[in-house]
């Protein structure tokens, strides 16, 4: 945020006490430990999260493969990580504040959804969805990636924070991004700046079969 002339110190907002790296925001922040802490994912061995990004990415996403008693479930972990950029988000940008019982119950609702949609994708639909049903994550074809954005605006300060994450057809998270920036407009432009630096990104990372899913009807109404 510093770097994009936002804050000041470059300091969490949520906690003040540290940088707000990717790390930070994922594990090292107070409220992010607070959440893996009532998650079924166990806590390091000596109870202090890495200071790499990478190598805490590599524990979180490989824990069941080596704890196999500890009864996590491989989808959970995407949709935890998910969850804690999104409430840095709200809580930066709209002073929503979500308890981490509740940050952890939600994240294994958007799995279970995951997998109920996974479940029936053999299944024909009769009639069209009530509009106001919940939304589920539907994986890609094979071969292809589905990569979700979010956005963000705060009025008051003139600020805006996206994010996204990308999956594949299995629902392996394969790559994420957060970043925040200066932006005098409605939250709409919030939406589309996360959909174009997506873009950006994946092109980056070598990604060409990539789906892209916002969760703005407004702009999927748009670029339909």
């Amino acid at each position: 945020m510093v770097r994009r002339h936002i804050a000041k110190d470059g300091c969490c907002g949520r906690c003040s006490m540290d940088s707000e790296t990717v790390n930070h925001i994922l594990f090292t922040c107070p409220y992010a430990r607070l959440i893996w802490a009532v998650s079924p994912v166990q806590a390091p061995p000596n109870g202090v999260m890495s200071d790499s990004l990478y190598a805490n990415l590599y524990r979180v996403m490989n824990l069941k493969h080596h704890r196999p008693d500890l009864k996590i479930h491989d989808d959970l972990v995407p949709w935890l990580l998910w969850r804690i950029w999104k409430n840095r988000n709200e809580f930066l940008f709209k002073g929503i504040d979500d308890s981490a019982p509740s940050t952890v119950a939600k994240a294994k609702e958007d799995m279970e959804a995951w997998l109920g949609r996974k479940e029936e994708d053999h299944i024909v639909a009769q009639t069209p969805p009530l509009s106001n049903a919940r939304v589920k994550w539907k994986a890609p074809p094979p071969q292809w990636i589905k990569c979700n954005t979010d956005g963000a605006w705060r009025k008051e300060h003139q600020q805006s924070g996206v994010g996204w994450i990308s999956r594949d057809s299995t629902g392996k998270l394969l790559w994420a991004g957060v970043k925040d920036f200066q932006r005098v407009g409605p939250p709409i432009e919030a939406e589309a700046e996360g959909i174009k630096w997506a873009m950006q990104s994946m092109r980056s990372l070598g990604y060409n079969q990539v789906l892209y899913e916002t969760d703005s009807q407004v702009l999927a109404r748009m670029t339909a």
